[in-house]
């Protein structure tokens, strides 16, 4: 994969941090009420030839299938988010601070912040700030590589 694409790729990974963060507790959530809805039907009692092939037996195959799959897109969105936060780790901390106020807490939120803020936090300037997000985003594209 050429360098260009690679750092594009790492760009979405981390504009969608958030939402792959808010995407995993919805999974987690869904997964509770499943839990609650089996409980529900367990606690009913049936003969074993009663439950398979009558609307509770489908739908408790329904609802272990849609959990297996909840628990994969869970599986798979925090892998990708503890490659993120480890590479993290290996950035200066200014990079740090810059990459995790541009992309992982500032794009969902109402007080984005803005390159004049991250700048203020930093102590540098705009243009250097930018210099210092692409220049850790392709530390970060490293973990992509793969």
């Amino acid at each position: 994969m050429d360098k260009r694409s690679l750092f594009d790729i790492t760009k979405e990974h981390l504009k969608k941090y958030p939402f792959y963060k808010a995407t995993v507790k919805r999974k987690q959530e869904q997964n509770e009420e499943i839990n609650a809805k089996l409980q529900g039907i367990s606690a009913t009692s049936y003969d074993k030839e009663r439950v398979s092939g009558t609307p509770m037996g489908d739908l408790t195959t329904t609802l272990l299938a849609e959990k297996m799959k909840n628990e994969e897109i869970i599986r798979r969105i925090n892998n990708i988010c503890k490659d993120i936060e480890e590479a993290l780790t290996k950035l200066p901390e200014v990079e740090q601070t810059i990459i995790r106020r541009y992309y992982l807490e500032g794009p969902l939120y109402k007080d984005k912040r803005t390159w004049v803020a991250i700048a203020y936090e930093v102590n540098h300037a705009e243009s250097h700030c930018r210099w210092l997000r692409n220049k850790a985003v392709e530390k970060v594209s490293t973990i992509f590589e793969e």
